[in-house]
C-alpha cells in the first residue's frame, strides 16, 4: 500500500510539473502580428462578428420555412378509439364500440400568390442579414485597426522618450566634466540633471500607456494577457489615391451598408407585392387514401380515400389588407429617404476621406523635415556649448525642439494611417488598406 501510494504521490507530481510546464510555455509565447493577422483574428474570433453570423443563418432558415409553403404537404395519422355514445339511432344508449382508422393525406398549392412573394422577400431577408454582418465586420475592423495604430504610436512615443533620456544624460555628463575642468558652472549641471529627471518621468508616465493600449489590443484579440505582443508596422510613404479615378457610383456598389438599404428596399417592395396579391384567389389540390376497421389490423379493414381541390377568395377581411398595403407604401419611402441620405454621406465621406489621406501624407514630409531641423539645431547648440560661447541651455532648448519634431512625426505616421483606414472604409472595405500599400 506504502508502495503503491508512493508511485501516485510521484505521478501527480509529474502532471503538475508538466502542467505547470505548459503554463509556462504558454505565458512566455511571443506573438508578431502584422495588421492581416489581426483583420483575420477578428473575423474568425470576434464575439459581435459571430452573433450577426448567427443571425445570417436564422435569416436562411427564415427563408427555407417560407419555401416550405411551397412544396406539398404530406402526413401520415392512425387512430384507435373505444367510443360510447349517449344515444343510439332510436333515442336509447348505444354500446361501447371500437373505430380504428389510417390515412395518407397530401396537399399542394397551386396557386397562392400571396406565398410566392412571402418567399421572395424571406430571400431578400437573408441578402439583407448578409450585408448587415459585413457592415458589423466593417465597423469592428475600423476599431481594431485604430488601437493597431495607436499601439504603434504609443511604442514609438516611448523609443523617443528613450532617445531623450540618451541625449540627456550625455548632456549631463558633459556638463559636469565641463565643470570638473572650471570651464562651466554649477548651474549647467543642474539644469541637465533637471531635464533627465523631466525625461525619466515621462518614461515611466509612457510605459503605463503602451501597457494599458497593449492590454485593450490583448482583449479585442482575445489574446493571452502574459503573451509578449509584438506589431509589425506598416510602410509610412504617401500613397496616391487616384482621386480623378473615383466613382461615386462604384463605391456605392462596394459599400455594404449602401447595398444593405438597396437589399431591404426591396424586400419592402415584395411585402408590398404580397400584401396587393392577398385579394387573389388561392387554389389547392389535396387528397387521401386510407382505410378503418374496428380493431388495427383485424383484417376487416375497409378502404377509404378522398380527392379535392379547394378554391378561396377573400371577400371582407375588416380592410386588414388594404392597412397592410399602406404600411408597406409608407416602409418604401422611408426606405427611399434613407438611401438618398446615404448616398450624399457616402459622396461626402469618400471626399473627405480622399483630401484628409492625401493631406497626412504631405504632413509627414513636413514632420520629416522640421525633425531634420531640429537634429541640426541640436548639432549647432552642442558646438556653442562645447567651445564655451553659450551655457547648456541652448542645448536644453534644442533637445526638447527636437523631441518635439520627433513626436510631431509619430503622430502624423499615426494620423496618417487612420486618414487610411477611413479611406479604406468610405471605399468600402477596411482591408483595402493592406493591398494598397
Amino acid at each position: 500500500m506504502k508502495k503503491r501510494g508512493s508511485l501516485f504521490a510521484a505521478g501527480c507530481s509529474l502532471l503538475l510539473l508538466f502542467t505547470v510546464m505548459g503554463v509556462m510555455n504558454v505565458r512566455g509565447e511571443t506573438l508578431v502580428l502584422s495588421l492581416d493577422d489581426v483583420f483575420k483574428r477578428i473575423e474568425k474570433e470576434n464575439l459581435t462578428v459571430l452573433l450577426n453570423k448567427e443571425f445570417v443563418v436564422q435569416s436562411m432558415e427564415n427563408a427555407r420555412q417560407e419555401r416550405g409553403n411551397l412544396y406539398p404537404s404530406l402526413s401520415f395519422e392512425a387512430s384507435q378509439n373505444r367510443i360510447k355514445a349517449p344515444f343510439g339511432t332510436f333515442g336509447s344508449g348505444s354500446p361501447p364500440f371500437n373505430q380504428s382508422s389510417a390515412e395518407l393525406s397530401a396537399s399542394v398549392s397551386l396557386l397562392d400568390p400571396t406565398l410566392l412573394a412571402t418567399y421572395e422577400a424571406a430571400k431578400r431577408g437573408v441578402k439583407v442579414s448578409e450585408k448587415n454582418l459585413e457592415v458589423v465586420l466593417q465597423e469592428v475592423l475600423n476599431a481594431v485597426g485604430e488601437v493597431f495604430f495607436a499601439h504603434l504610436r504609443n511604442e514609438d512615443r516611448f523609443k523617443v522618450i528613450e532617445a531623450n533620456i540618451e541625449r540627456a544624460t550625455a548632456l549631463l555628463e558633459l556638463a559636469q566634466s565641463r565643470l570638473d575642468a572650471g570651464v562651466a558652472t554649477q548651474i549647467d549641471v543642474t539644469r541637465a540633471e533637471t531635464q533627465v529627471a523631466i525625461e525619466e518621468q515621462a518614461k515611466l508616465q509612457q510605459e503605463t500607456v503602451v501597457f494599458n493600449s497593449e492590454l485593450l489590443l490583448k482583449e479585442i484579440l482575445n489574446l493571452n494577457f502574459e503573451d509578449e505582443l509584438v506589431l509589425e508596422a506598416l510602410t509610412t510613404s504617401p500613397q496616391t489615391s487616384g482621386k480623378k479615378d473615383v466613382s461615386i457610383e462604384a463605391i456605392e456598389q462596394q459599400r455594404s451598408d449602401f447595398q444593405r438599404e438597396v437589399f431591404l428596399l426591396e424586400q419592402n417592395k415584395l411585402e408590398q407585392r404580397a400584401a396587393n396579391w392577398q385579394r387573389f384567389p388561392s387554389i389547392k389540390l389535396f387528397g387521401g387514401y386510407g382505410y378503418g376497421t374496428e380493431v388495427i389490423l383485424d383484417g376487416n379493414e375497409q378502404d377509404s380515400w378522398n380527392i379535392g381541390i379547394s378554391f378561396s377568395i377573400p371577400l371582407f377581411d375588416g380592410f386588414k389588407i388594404e392597412s397592410r398595403k399602406q404600411l408597406a407604401k409608407s416602409r418604401i419611402r422611408a426606405q427611399e429617404h434613407v438611401i438618398r441620405d446615404l448616398k450624399n454621406k457616402i459622396s461626402s465621406e469618400v471626399r473627405l476621406a480622399i483630401q484628409d489621406s492625401e493631406s497626412r501624407g504631405l504632413q509627414i514630409a513636413v514632420a520629416q523635415k522640421q525633425k531634420n531641423l531640429a537634429e541640426e539645431e541640436l548639432k549647432l547648440a552642442r558646438i556653442r556649448y562645447e567651445e564655451g560661447v553659450a551655457d547648456n541651455r541652448e542645448v536644453i532648448d534644442a533637445q526638447n525642439n527636437l523631441a518635439q519634431a520627433e513626436d510631431n512625426l509619430v503622430d502624423g505616421v499615426y494620423l496618417y494611417h487612420l486618414a487610411r483606414i477611413e479611406l479604406a472604409r468610405a471605399k468600402g472595405d477596411v482591408r483595402n488598406i493592406l493591398r494598397d500599400r
